[in-house]
């Protein structure tokens, strides 16, 4: 028999370690907040390329109007602007998730889609140069084959960079991957437009090319 001698001896038992607290809400379900953040930046994404669709969209950019300004601007820089990176930005953000319309347009400016290129093919580009305009090119020809079409005749130009354009353009590719990650991306999703059918079969559409 246990005596209470035996039990008064005894070690005291170690208390039981308290429960771990509940995690708070903001992280009890990471994943399904990223999901949700991701739809809501899809149907912004969307809403910005109906607005834009539902626009009439001239041949060429009007004189005067603040677009024109920006390319004109952007065009006379220098490659050691100050300004350079600035402007360029302005115009990527223009042609964010636009219309083909809209695409077109800012493309069919003369000199632009040169002068993208040759900054892309400086001999010394400064941090973040080929960032800026990998990005600006990007979102130029996203879903959208005509331009990237176009793109590709330009760098076909023997003209350009002394007619190794198309040479020294794939080695920037592969030697700044991650500079060229966006462009890259929307290469693919341009040529596989199915994979977003709520913008690139959209697009296709309205080029008539589906």
């Amino acid at each position: 028999a246990v005596t209470a001698a035996a039990l008064a001896a005894a070690p005291a038992a170690a208390p039981c370690a308290a429960a771990p607290p509940p995690p708070p809400a903001s992280a009890a379900a990471p994943s399904a907040s990223a999901g949700a953040a991701a739809a809501s930046e899809m149907a912004s994404e969307l809403a910005l390329a109906e607005a834009a669709a539902a626009m009439p969209t001239p041949e060429e950019v009007p004189a005067g109007c603040l677009l024109h300004m920006l390319l004109s601007l952007l065009l006379q820089q220098p490659p050691t602007s100050l300004y350079l990176l600035g402007l360029a930005s302005c115009v990527h953000k223009w042609v964010q998730a636009s219309a083909p319309a809209e695409q077109r347009l800012v493309a069919s400016h003369p000199g632009f889609v040169r002068f993208v290129l040759e900054r892309l093919l400086d001999p010394e580009p400064t941090e973040p140069q080929l960032q800026v305009f990998f990005d600006l090119l990007a979102e130029l020809i996203k879903f959208n084959p005509p331009l990237m079409t176009t793109v590709q005749d330009a760098l076909l130009d023997s003209s350009l960079a002394g007619g190794a354009a198309s040479d020294l353009f794939i080695s920037r590719l592969l030697d700044h991957p991650v500079d060229a990650s966006i462009l890259v991306q929307c290469i693919a999703l341009t040529l596989a437009p199915e994979a977003s059918p709520l913008r690139g079969m959209r697009a296709l559409a309205s080029l008539g090319l589906a």
